[in-house]
Parts: structure tokens; C-alpha cells; sequence
């Protein structure tokens, strides 16, 4: 993505023009310190000088004399204002230092008009409007540090399964669950014996290595998504097939709707196995019961969220993909992931909040531990949420017209946009029409304000 994707009408004062060139000036001042007789100097930044920014504008046509008086009357006002760059955004406050207007014999009802801005505001940055694909990455980041998080959290709860004779059962209980756990995701990954006793015997190794296992399954279920295909499929002849560049917006919900099963059986299969909804291949310790698999439990929702929420996130940061999807397909996939936190945090709530209340008679930090995940899952949440909103708010506004008379989706586009090629699009936000040939007089339609 780049500014030819993102240009912005230029304006200065609310008044605007077009722009056709532009030059930014930024320079550091420093202090020189040199000595007699010494080579060379000690230099001290001093810091970042105000930015100059210099607009080529351009006016044309019958009416650019009165376009011109308009831009000189706000370029002549004193003070500062807030200037619209077309590729960095607004700049709150800049002052006109120096505007040149030039007319050419050879471009008769025009000129251009060489406009000197200079900043006045201290610690504004460039691109302060986070684009999604940069808050995609953030949000990135903070799912690995909950990750780290939850392999502490886990291990900490399993320490003393192996130390406290009434406990064991427990430990094998929950031993034998993260064991059976790899095995029902043999499918998506292939591990040796060696490898499920050695991960089942290292907790935070192993939630570390179930992310890795869910996000291949995710790639695998919705290999159709390219933004969530780790690589595209191959033929029997070796031959990569050319994968598309986006999925259909009824491909991406279909496949969100089986990963966030998916996601959901997982968060349930510890329990599964203990009352034998699923048949497990390595037989549990026998007077197993529900209780011991409860940390299970509680471990695999957060895993869960994590791989909801970087699935949702690697959709929403693809911009190819979510011009295609419709607001609702967006709000779907951020209502799913926040949900699905709710729910972890209130059965982390449920499950050690009375571990608080014990914390200074046990070396156990779980009663403190947990608050940690509830806060990281809370600052994941908000960031979906941001992230949708963000997408959302970079379309025009949704609006609902009404048809005036009998007509098709490509001839409303050219009415409406003066673009027939938008028919897909109005196609995309009225999911029940059946027919985009037959559209009736009276019919009202989901279309952009623009």
C-alpha cells in the first residue's frame, strides 16, 4: 500500500485544490563544539527543526480565478491553520510562510501556485492514521507476548501435580489430555511418541508448540483465504497451482465459521474426553473426573482466543480481502473473537479468583498470574475491535437508496457512481438480492454515500 492508494484531497483553511508535486524540507539542528589544535569536533543534537512542507498546486478551468481568491484570501489570513497533505494527512498546525503564483501564456484559464508551509507544533508525527496493516502488526506482538504469558500460567499451575501424592492422578489426567490433544490434530501435524510424552511433560513448551499446531490446522481449514494459507496447495505433479489474490466473501465466512468451531471443540475436548463424547487414544487414568481437566480447559480457551483473534487479525489487515467483505462479514469476525475472550475471561474469573485470596499462605503465584491474562485478553479485545473499526471507517458511509425504477446492479452503479464496474460491489452489500439483473422500482439497497 502506498500514497497512490491512499491520496488525500489537499486543503488548507477547508479550502481545497489539487496538487501535482509536492517537497518536505526536514532538517536536525546541533551544537558544534570544536578545540584548539584538535581534530575534529564534539557535535550535540539539539533536536528536530519545524518541518517545511512546499505544495505545487494547481487551478484550471472557467472558474479558477474565483478558486484562486479563494485560496489567497485563507493564505493571506495571519496565524496558523491546519493543512490536508494529500500523502501524510492532516497537519494541525502550519503557518504560510512564503505562496508564489505563476501564469503561463501556453495554459490560457490556469496557474499554478507554489505553496510554502512551515510547522507549528511540537512532537507532531508524520502518518499519526494507523493503517490497518500496521495495527495488524501490533496486534501481532501482543498475541505472542499472551502466548509467553500462558506457558508461565500453565506451567505454574501443573508444578505441583508431580510433587503432592494426592495430585498425581491429576498430573496424569492432564497428561494424558495434552497427549490425546496432539493426536487429534494428526491430520495438521505429524509428531513421534518421543515428542507427545516430551511436550506433555513440559507445559509451557506445549502451548507454545499447540499454537504452532493450531495455526497450520487454521492455514489447512481455510486454505481458500490466502491471507490465512501459510502456501498454496500442491498438485500431484508438483506443480503450484496460482493461488488467487483474495477469497470470495462467502469462501472467508465460511471458513471463519469452521475454524471458530473448530476453536470452540478444542476449548470443550479436555472435558470430551472425560465423559467420552470423544473417544480418546491414549486411555485416561481411571476416577478421572471433570475437576482435573479444568486448567486444561481454561489453558485451551485462551489458546483459542489466540488463534481466533490472529486469524481475524490477518483477514482485516489484507485490504485486497476486506473490500470485498460487506460491514456485517467485518463486525462478524470481531463480535466471534470478542465473545469468545468474554467467555475466557469470565471462566478464568470463576476458576482462580479464590486462589487470590490464599496467595500469601502458597509459593504458587497462580493467584496473581491469571489477573495478567485477563489484562492482555482485555487489550486484545479492544484491539480487534480498533482494527475493525479502522477498516470500517476507511469506506465511505453505508446508506440505503431506494430504486426509482426498474433497473440492474450495473445500471444503478453507472447512476449512481458513474461507474458501472461497482456493480459487484452493490451485489456484495445485498446479499438477498437473487438476481442482479432484475432489480424492481421501489427496492432499497445498501450502497456507499459515494
Amino acid at each position: 500500500m502506498g500514497w497512490a492508494d491512499n491520496l488525500q484531497i489537499a486543503s488548507f483553511r477547508g479550502v481545497t485544490f489539487d496538487v501535482t508535486a509536492t517537497n518536505e524540507q526536514i532538517s536536525r539542528d546541533h551544537a558544534q563544539y570544536e578545540y584548539p589544535h584538535v581534530d575534529g569536533a564534539d557535535v550535540k543534537d539539539l533536536g528536530r527543526k519545524p518541518r517545511t512542507f512546499r505544495l505545487t498546486a494547481f487551478l484550471w478551468g472557467n472558474t479558477y480565478e474565483y478558486r484562486l481568491q479563494r485560496l489567497m484570501a485563507v493564505l493571506d489570513e495571519p496565524g496558523d491553520g491546519e493543512l490536508i497533505h494529500p500523502v501524510y494527512g492532516s497537519v494541525p498546525s502550519v503557518i504560510v510562510t512564503r505562496y508564489d503564483i505563476q501564469h503561463d501564456a501556453e495554459a490560457p484559464d490556469s496557474c499554478t501556485v507554489e505553496l510554502n508551509f512551515l510547522e507549528n507544533r511540537t512532537g507532531f508525527r508524520l502518518f499519526s492514521t494507523a493503517l490497518p496493516e500496521m495495527f495488524g502488526s501490533a496486534l501481532f506482538d501482543e498475541l505472542d507476548q499472551l502466548t509467553d504469558e500462558l506457558g508461565d500460567f500453565f506451567a505454574a499451575i501443573t508444578a505441583p501435580l508431580n510433587t503432592v501424592n494426592s495430585l498425581i492422578k491429576r498430573g496424569k489426567t492432564i497428561e494424558s489430555a495434552l497427549i490425546n490433544t496432539l493426536l487429534t490434530f494428526k491430520s495438521d501435524v505429524r509428531f513421534s511418541a518421543e515428542q507427545w510424552v516430551g511436550l506433555a511433560s513440559a507445559p509451557d513448551t506445549f502451548i507454545q508448540e499447540l499454537g504452532n499446531v493450531l495455526e497450520v490446522h487454521t492455514a489447512n481449514v481455510a486454505s481458500a483465504v490466502p491471507s490465512l494459507a501459510l502456501s498454496a496447495p500442491v498438485t500431484t505433479l508438483g506443480i503450484a497451482p496460482r493461488a488467487p489474490d483474495v477469497a470470495t466473501p462467502s469462501t472467508v465466512i465460511s471458513s471463519w465459521n469452521e475454524i471458530v468451531s473448530d476453536m470452540d471443540s478444542l476449548v470443550d475436548l479436555p472435558e470430551s474426553f472425560i465423559n467420552g463424547d470423544v473417544t480418546p487414544s491414549v486411555p485416561l487414568p481411571s476416577g478421572s473426573s471433570l475437576s482435573d481437566v479444568q486448567d486444561v480447559k481454561a489453558a485451551y480457551s485462551i489458546s483459542a482466543v489466540a488463534e481466533l483473534a490472529s486469524a481475524a487479525c490477518a483477514i482485516l489487515s489484507d485490504e485486497a480481502q476486506t473490500t470485498l467483505l460487506t460491514p456485517d462479514d467485518i463486525e462478524r469476525l470481531v463480535h466471534d473473537v470478542r465473545t469468545r475472550i468474554q467467555s475466557a475471561i469470565t471462566f478464568l474469573r470463576s476458576r482462580y479468583e479464590p486462589a487470590r485470596a490464599l496467595i500469601t499462605e502458597t509459593t504458587a503465584p497462580v493467584g496473581i498470574m491469571w489477573l495478567t491474562l485477563v489484562d492482555r485478553l482485555e487489550t486484545i479485545g479492544l484491539a480487534v475491535q480498533g482494527l475493525g473499526l479502522l477498516v470500517l471507517s476507511r469506506r465511505p458511509p453505508l446508506t440505503r437508496k431506494r430504486v426509482q425504477t426498474d433497473s440492474c446492479l450495473r445500471l444503478l452503479a453507472h447512476d449512481w457512481y458513474t461507474d458501472h464496474n461497482r456493480a459487484a460491489e452493490l451485489l456484495r452489500l445485498n446479499p438477498q438480492v437473487r438476481d442482479p439483473n432484475l432489480i424492481t422500482a421501489g427496492m432499497v439497497l445498501n450502497a456507499y454515500a459515494k
